[in-house]
């Protein structure tokens, strides 16, 4: 698997985030930041931040449900269906074994366990 790497659209106060991000466990932190964006939408945030994941060719994207900003919880999956890669979402637990990621989630009715090929989302 490629070295982890956080990812980040952030205005540039941001960059303390960035750094904050990069000491969770990330081998690198990547800030994409241009006054261009501002006030972007939560598509238009998906297809800068898709465009920059798709440089590095990662086997595993891991986002939260929502930003700070937008609260529209569709950045995510809307990254993923630009990369045409499977999402996987409302993840608990993270095992990943060879080309395989297992994602255990909650519902409203317990738990589920979802299997999904590498690279996904």
């Amino acid at each position: 698997m490629a070295a982890r790497s956080r990812w980040s659209r952030w205005p540039r106060r941001g960059d303390v985030g960035a750094s904050h991000r990069a000491g969770h466990g990330a081998a690198k932190a990547i800030l994409i930041s241009d006054d261009a964006l501002k006030g972007s939408d939560a598509l238009g945030t998906a297809k800068v931040l898709a465009a920059a994941i798709k440089r590095a060719e990662p086997d595993l994207i891991i986002a939260a449900t929502e930003s700070s900003d937008g609260y529209t919880g569709t950045t995510p999956v809307q990254v993923a269906e630009l990369l045409g890669l499977p999402s996987v979402t409302f993840a608990k637990s993270v095992t990943v074994d060879g080309q395989t990621v297992k994602v255990e989630r909650q519902t409203e009715s317990g738990f589920d366990e979802v299997t999904s090929p590498l690279p996904a989302s």
